[in-house]
């Protein structure tokens, strides 16, 4: 068995499976019996996963420990680059160098949705911008489906709604309401491919009132009322005390980010500031401000990268979640940028 050192680098690693498979006879397999090979092992570390995390497992089926099977998937993944002939350390620290020259924020798995960008190039408009456009009719229910995985791991509705299973099936029609009542009393941009969407409420139209919501056909009431008793308390007790300070904060006019999201695997893409940009250039044309609560701090820098400050920090009484209110003041214009303005 060729010999490995106690330290080795990953370009060692790489060399020490090389030989190994010549000595197991493995060096025929062609790079395709690797890959599937390698998808095998990620299924079996998926499942020792399951395990390790006290997930319900099938108890027939043989189940390793995860320091073995990433153990596995690392032996596939160099024996797949030696077929390619890649050195995975050169390829590794060249990455890492191009990692570099990007802007990176702080972020975990459990990010709220409103801050789809974490990890992109916020320098670059063209990527910001790609593809946005206002919402069709058509594209509701996709739409609707990309928010649904956006917050599935939100703060706020993993409290409102702790049960996963639950979640899931709720989200949908609640989503689809947000984005009806936004259609109606604001603007809703999206993708061309309704990878996720930004629903804003027009300047004057914040405050929801019976009218509004019967021009909506109680869509909110309606999604609200589907869910579980003990979610229906805990929503409508936070919503009242974001709403209380909603009012507090801004008398005067202004545009409310009711809900920004991106589907999960389309995150980290720049997609989230493209959406929200038409708004808030609409917003600086207009003279008016723009005003959002988010619960994630990682968002605050997110939002205050484009232009919004803290108004008010404070902790929800219900769950006791923290909740930033922000407010965007209007800036000038393109037109006056450019100097074609007063």
């Amino acid at each position: 068995m060729p010999n490995l050192g106690s330290d080795p680098t990953l370009a060692e690693i790489q060399a020490y499976v090389e030989r190994l498979e010549v000595e197991r006879g493995f060096d025929r397999q062609t790079i395709l019996d690797k890959c599937l090979l390698l998808g095998e092992e990620i299924g079996e570390l998926f499942k020792a996963i399951r395990k390790a995390e006290g997930l319900t497992i099938d108890p027939r089926s043989p189940t390793g420990e995860v320091g073995e099977e990433l153990a596995d998937v690392l032996i596939y993944l160099c024996a797949i680059a030696n077929r390619c002939g890649v050195d995975l350390e050169t390829a590794f620290r060249d990455k890492e160098a191009r990692n570099h020259t990007r802007t990176w924020r702080p972020g975990n798995s459990r990010r709220r949705a409103d801050s789809p960008d974490e990890g992109s190039d916020v320098r670059n408009p063209a990527l910001r911008d790609r593809s946005v456009v206002r919402l069709e009719r058509t594209q509701r229910a996709k739409v609707a489906e990309s928010l649904a995985w956006a917050f599935h791991r939100d703060p706020m509705w993993s409290f409102v709604l702790p049960d996963d299973e639950t979640r899931a099936a709720s989200f949908r029609p609640m989503w689809r309401a947000v984005i009806d009542f936004a259609h109606v009393y604001g603007t809703v941009h999206t993708t061309r491919e309704a990878e996720g969407a930004a629903c804003w409420i027009a300047p004057g139209k914040t405050e929801t009132t019976l009218w509004k919501l019967l021009r909506t056909r109680f869509g909110l009431p309606r999604a609200m009322m589907r869910l579980p008793k003990d979610a229906r308390k805990r929503f409508f007790a936070m919503m009242r005390f974001i709403d209380r300070h909603h009012r507090e904060l801004m008398s005067e006019p202004h545009w409310y980010l009711m809900a920004l999201g991106v589907a999960p695997e389309k995150q980290g893409q720049g997609i989230g500031g493209g959406l929200l940009q038409p708004t808030l250039d609409r917003a600086d044309a207009d003279g008016v401000s723009c005003y959002l609560e988010t619960q994630t701090e990682e968002n605050v820098g997110f939002y205050r990268n484009r232009g919004f400050e803290v108004l008010c920090e404070q902790r929800e009484p219900v769950g006791g979640l923290p909740l930033w209110f922000m407010v965007r003041p209007p800036g000038p214009s393109a037109g006056q940028e450019a100097g074609q303005g007063p």
